[in-house]
């Protein structure tokens, strides 16, 4: 089989397996490539054994929450450390909480990562398009996606994942996410690419997160959100939209050269079919542009198309043909969702101005 990079023809090799990357444009390859070139020559994938773990008999013992006082070292716990908390002193020496200029908001301070998740959306198999929380700083594997992954298809995915995979970071400060590689067997990966640990590399809206053939990509936050399906592969990414202008494309690259998030997890999708996998590639690596930008009440949305590539048709705003790198602009109310479908050939997007996230 030949180099996913549509720039590189080279036909992949044993030397590209083992490096885990095309020797001709060093394009990583993605677990679906690496599965399918071990088939294609005959070489069989590791499996470990599975080990039945018992079931623990009793519960595992937590530690008590718990802060040190300053002034007097004692380890305040329960209503002492409420107490504390509020930022009243500490009762045994009256030292002054460092809690008291910031206690009005101490439901949100206080220590970040706890009882806390981080929305993804699944875009493997049936489900694809499901929003769901995932707990940061807890180590997660196999058995912790028994409990989202249910359907009997998930089933042989599963079994790809470690028994402890990944963690999961989350700075409520600056709301950025960060991914931790636990020494998984199959491995963990962000836009293709195998990441390692112990340090947490970070995830953004734009990117890609692979657990073998399984992808995921980030949920936004709160409304309001723009929520993009691919609807042949039912595909779904979310960008948040606040006062920033936000500029989307439907092509297969992305400025860096990389492949575009939604086209990178269509093709693991699609990777059983090459029909799919064709219909794909009518979309050009530089195509369909559009740009959202809020306006006080009002939003405006504006589209063109690439030079020279074949047009998409739009519905949802005036209805027409976009043909010409020539912006096409109309505003919406920003007090009520719309949606808008770009469709060129058997290809359509859905793009969905998200006010209330209970309606996805």
């Amino acid at each position: 089989m030949q180099c996913t990079d549509p720039d590189c023809s080279r036909e992949l090799a044993e030397a590209d397996l083992a490096a885990g990357c095309c020797q001709e444009c060093f394009e990583m390859l993605d677990p679906t490539v690496v599965l399918e070139l071990r088939k294609s020559m005959g070489i069989e994938t590791y499996s470990p054994p599975e080990i039945q773990i018992p079931e623990k008999q009793e519960a595992p013992i937590s530690l008590p929450s718990f802060e040190q006082c300053p002034g007097c070292f004692v380890d305040l716990m329960t209503n002492d450390l409420s107490i504390w908390r509020k930022g009243l002193q500490c009762p045994y020496c009256q030292e002054p909480s460092p809690h008291q200029n910031d206690h009005s908001s101490l439901s949100s301070a206080e220590t970040p990562s706890e009882q806390q998740s981080v929305p993804f959306i699944l875009n493997s198999g049936s489900n694809s398009g499901t929003v769901f929380n995932l707990p940061v700083s807890q180590e997660l594997g196999r058995n912790d996606f028994r409990q989202i992954l249910v359907k009997p298809e998930y089933d042989q995915r599963r079994q790809f994942l470690s028994g402890e995979h990944f963690k999961i970071h989350f700075d409520a400060i600056s709301q950025s996410v960060s991914i931790e590689d636990l020494g998984s067997l199959n491995g963990t990966f962000i836009n293709g690419r195998k990441i390692v640990g112990p340090l947490p590399h970070p995830l953004t809206h734009s990117d890609v997160l692979n657990l073998h053939d399984l992808s995921f990509c980030l949920g936004s936050f709160s409304p309001p959100a723009i929520r993009v399906t691919h609807e042949p592969s039912g595909v779904v990414t979310e960008h948040p939209f606040s006062d920033i202008p936000l500029k989307l494309h439907f092509g297969r690259s992305n400025s860096e050269g990389g492949r575009e998030s939604w086209f990178r997890m269509a093709q693991v999708e699609f990777s059983q079919s090459q029909d799919k996998l064709d219909q794909l590639e009518t979309i050009s690596r530089s195509h369909l542009y559009i740009e959202l930008e809020r306006q006080q009440n009002q939003f405006s949305l504006s589209v063109w198309n690439e030079v020279a590539k074949p047009p998409f048709e739009v519905q949802g705003m005036d209805e027409f043909t976009i043909t010409t790198p020539e912006k096409v602009t109309q505003k919406f109310s920003s007090n009520e969702s719309k949606s808008i479908i770009f469709t060129h050939g058997r290809n359509s997007f859905e793009v969905a101005y998200i006010l209330d996230k209970s309606t996805t």
